[in-house]
């Protein structure tokens, strides 16, 4: 068997609820607000950089798919040749 405690209404208008004076309402709600705005303005930050990202990702993959006149095998690694000009010379 469980029980639910409950006040009724009438005993909690009863109750007393301390507040702090206005001024420091005026000043705790003023501090809220500034968070809020830096909260605003970080969530836009974060969209910006994403959507960045998924540009410049988008773009590179674009540009390594596509060959060049100076790239005619794109997505291959250039071949670096690191033979001697001795070496070379005894071929």
């Amino acid at each position: 068997m469980s029980t639910v405690d409950s006040i009724k209404t009438s005993a909690m208008r009863q109750l007393p609820v301390s507040l702090p004076p206005y001024e420091e309402q005026h000043r705790i709600g003023e501090l809220l607000r500034v968070l809020d705005d830096q909260v605003a303005a970080h969530e836009q930050v974060a969209a910006a950089a994403d959507a960045a990202r998924g540009e410049l990702s988008t773009l590179l993959m674009d540009v390594a798919a596509m060959p060049t006149a100076h790239q005619p095998d794109a997505g291959l690694a250039p071949c670096i040749d690191r033979t001697t000009e001795e070496e070379a010379e005894d071929e």
